[in-house]
């Protein structure tokens, strides 16, 4: 007797560019499922009469997310200046205040946001998918884990002299964890 495994993989690897951080990010992700169910060995089983469908899937990837709230614009790990920033009114004779012109100025951009890049997101799911008695009793069951690394955050053990105007900047430095069990059940 043969037996022919039915096995899908899919591998994926995406790599996205952003205006508002200096290095791209590479994001792989896997996934595969087997369907046991249209295996011969467990069609030719006892169990098969009353086990109609079974399935085996898992997933692992990685997500990039530049969604920061705001932290900082387009570009800022750029230095230079803000043009268009304020504006001022500059005498054509510097020894006559009568007539003067609007000069529109500008303004440092202040210091690079060097300090942050991708908050790196990694996914796993793992389920499997069941069915009884002709698929009249169907369901599935996940295991579904999300770690989060890289959210930002402002370290506020760095000090600047408030005359300087500065802050510190950004950083990534916190994380979290979430864990999901799920079970659904349909019946007919």
């Amino acid at each position: 007797m043969k037996t022919v495994i039915f096995l899908i993989y899919r591998p994926v690897m995406m790599v996205h560019g952003n205006s508002r951080k200096a290095t791209d990010g590479a994001f792989p992700s896997v996934s595969a499922a087997w369907r046991i169910s249209e295996e011969n060995f467990f069609k030719n089983s006892s169990i098969s009469s009353w086990f109609s469908n079974l399935k085996l899937r898992a997933s692992y990837g990685m997500m990039g997310d530049d969604n920061l709230g705001g932290l900082y614009p387009d570009f800022a790990y750029l230095s230079g200046y803000t043009y268009y920033k304020g504006q001022s009114l500059m005498p054509d004779d510097p020894f006559s205040s009568v007539k003067s012109k609007k000069v529109i100025g500008s303004a440092p951009k202040g210091i690079p946001v060097t300090t942050i890049s991708w908050m790196k997101i990694k996914l796993m799911n793992v389920g499997i998918d069941f069915g009884f008695f002709d698929n009249r009793l169907t369901g599935e069951f996940d295991l579904f884990k999300r770690m989060r690394d890289g959210i930002p955050g402002t370290p506020s053990d760095i000090m600047f002299p408030l005359e300087t105007g500065l802050s510190a900047l950004p950083e990534n430095m916190n994380s979290d964890m979430t864990v999901e069990i799920r079970c659904i059940c349909e019946m007919e």
